[in-house]
């Protein structure tokens, strides 16, 4: 799985909601982000499968998702495989 810097595709997004979370080191890789401005303050990321994913995950039919707490509570997580702002104002503005 790649994380991609296109988070929407074909969207380009406005500079001050993109965000990079973490910092690259020897075992993390920085991750492309947009924030949202929104009082929720969702972060939406968008990876891309390998041909071995997705088989894994049609004939499978799981999808595994580990996150790193480092013992605090987990905040809650959507795991979604359409644009989760397919049909909001924003993209609508912007076609």
């Amino acid at each position: 799985m790649i994380a991609t810097k296109e988070i929407i595709p074909g969207f380009k997004l406005p500079d001050n909601e993109l965000v990079i979370c973490g910092t690259a080191t020897g075992e993390y890789e920085q991750l492309p982000a947009w924030r949202s401005q929104d009082l929720d303050g969702r972060i939406v990321c968008r990876f891309k499968l390998t041909w071995k994913e997705k088989f894994n995950i049609l004939f499978g039919g799981s999808l595994w998702i580990s996150i790193l707490t480092f013992g605090r509570t987990l905040q809650p997580i959507l795991i979604e495989t359409t644009c989760p702002l397919q049909g909001s104002a924003m993209l609508d503005e912007e076609t």
